[in-house]
């Protein structure tokens, strides 16, 4: 009788410990990100297609830190916003604060060079609540990205055309980068030249 008592004694602690332990793993257990098509309050579109501004989306997914709960959020819609699903060609710009959020915001990049004004930026309220995603991601581009021009002649052209005196507003700068003729994407191919 004195063998039993310890072994149903140590059978309940077991019990207990394996009990808690899964009630752990429960509560760590984070939510799936919302599904913006479904949460989000106002959806505009561009030509009906691909969503470029959502307003009010709903608690962000849970993360350690805003750069990643807006990875998070866009990798689990990347289908329906038109982006890669890897999301390997958007690099973090920016992580800010605000008084009342924080702002994320990434940069398109094809072949490792920016595409002009592709940006997606999540903006994630103190209390965790997505209140604004920002689209500006150009899908389906195919270019050669080889420059046609050197940056001392795309310089020569730009001063030509705008009838700049050198140094007028400050140093000269170049920048390669891929300037799509359609924000849609259809277009997408024409460059800038630099180097």
């Amino acid at each position: 009788m004195s063998v039993i008592k310890p072994l149903l004694t140590l059978a309940a602690v077991t019990a207990l410990w394996l009990l808690g332990s899964l009630f752990a793993l429960v509560a760590v257990a984070a939510p799936a990100p919302p599904q913006l098509a479904q949460t989000c309050a106002h959806v505009e579109k561009a030509d009906n297609a691909t969503p470029i501004y959502l307003l009010a989306c709903g608690p962000a997914p849970v993360a350690p830190d805003p750069l990643s709960a807006a990875r998070g959020l866009l990798a689990a819609n990347a289908a329906w916003l038109g982006l890669r699903a890897d999301l390997g060609d958007l690099t973090p710009l920016s992580v800010t604060e605000s008084l009342g959020a924080t702002h994320v915001r990434y940069q398109q990049t094809y072949a490792g060079l920016p595409v002009w004004l592709a940006e997606v930026a999540v903006h994630i309220s103190r209390a965790g609540e997505v209140q604004l995603i920002q689209n500006g991601y150009v899908p389906r581009i195919t270019l050669d990205t080889q420059p046609q021009l050197t940056a001392t002649q795309a310089t020569a052209i730009a001063a030509a055309a705008l009838d700049v005196l050198r140094g007028e507003r400050g140093p000269v700068t170049t920048q390669l980068l891929i300037f799509p003729a359609d924000k849609t994407g259809e277009k997408a191919g024409e460059k800038a030249g630099g180097g």
